[in-house]
């Protein structure tokens, strides 16, 4: 998982202080930066990636809907 976050101040009394990092999916952080402006890379086993996706099959779990799906059956 990549998650990006902003940082820096902003027009009005907004101000954000970021906090960006790459997680694998047992969430161990294989990468982070706290606050500042940086690069993040992390390499990835694709074999304990395909591993994982077998164990976790989520992308099974995903359901697709169209619009008339979504209608009642009388029209």
């Amino acid at each position: 998982m990549l998650v990006a976050a902003q940082g820096g101040v902003h027009p009005g009394p907004r101000e954000t202080y970021g906090h960006a990092a790459i997680v694998d999916p047992w969430g161990r952080v294989l990468a982070q930066q706290a606050q500042g402006e940086a690069v993040l890379l992390a390499t990835r086993d694709s074999e304990e990636q395909a591993s994982i996706r077998a164990r976790m099959p989520v992308s099974s779990h995903r359901r697709f809907f169209s619009q008339d799906a979504m209608r009642p059956a009388s029209e």
